[in-house]
């Protein structure tokens, strides 16, 4: 199962505003909520009515910053 999912970085996400740090860049932690909503949507309709997908584990370089007003691509599989 693969999935693509686009994502504005807005003011709200930047590490200056979650507290991950002092920049207004995207924040790590946003990142991976990004990812995490794009595996669940990826498989929530496979999904027995009641169930959801949690993580478990979770493996990430987050090499350059990303600005307000960029866009984010996350590609699972």
């Amino acid at each position: 199962m693969e999935s693509k999912k686009d994502f504005l970085v807005d003011l709200q996400d930047t590490a200056a505003v979650m507290g991950s740090g002092g920049l207004a860049v995207l924040a790590t932690p946003r990142l991976v909520a990004m990812v995490e909503n794009t595996c669940w949507e990826a498989l929530e309709p496979t999904l027995d009515k009641g169930f959801t997908t949690v993580g478990t584990k979770f493996s990430i370089d987050h090499l350059k910053p990303s600005p307000v007003g960029a866009t984010i691509t996350v590609f699972v599989q």
